[in-house]
């Protein structure tokens, strides 16, 4: 490289400081998501569990004891396992794809998840079609489940 830059003689003793001061460890084998903001003195638990109230809201009338016991389920074990800052990612990305004209289909045994449905993350129906949530995810498991898989199309 010294032989490249003679004209720049300085260029290669400051990449060396940049390089030294460069110390970063990645974790290998881990996913690691960005993080989701929210507004102070909100959690990821509360926002995700009112995001999803709201979703059900809209899509059942009336909200059965079913559907309630349901929802209350689903929201506990994303809780427990610390998941709801995925969800909200999952479905932030969801929205903003939607809004840019982006087809989206959740993946999988993410229409087992009533959660998923009232996040519009998933247009299946848990509850009419008598799915298992455990399929998607339960406490046994230690990693995320894949939910969404953006439709890219080329546009004419």
């Amino acid at each position: 490289m010294g032989r490249l830059y003679t004209y720049v003689p300085q260029a290669l003793e400051n990449t060396r400081r940049v390089a030294e001061q460069c110390d970063m460890t990645l974790p290998i084998g881990q996913l690691q998501f960005p993080p989701f903001d929210l507004s102070h003195g909100q959690t990821h638990a509360g926002q995700l569990r009112h995001l999803a109230w709201q979703g059900v809201r809209k899509l059942y009338h009336p909200i059965t004891a079913r559907v309630r016991h349901r929802l209350q389920y689903e929201l506990g074990i994303i809780e427990i396992m610390k998941f709801a800052s995925y969800f909200l990612l999952v479905w932030d990305i969801v929205r903003e794809a939607h809004r840019r004209g982006i087809p989206t289909v959740g993946r999988g045994s993410a229409a087992n998840s009533l959660v998923c449905r009232s996040l519009g993350i998933t247009e299946v129906d848990p509850i009419e079609n008598n799915l298992y949530f455990e399929r998607f995810l339960h406490e046994q498991r230690d990693d995320f489940p894949e939910t969404v898989r953006a439709s890219c199309r080329e546009r004419v």
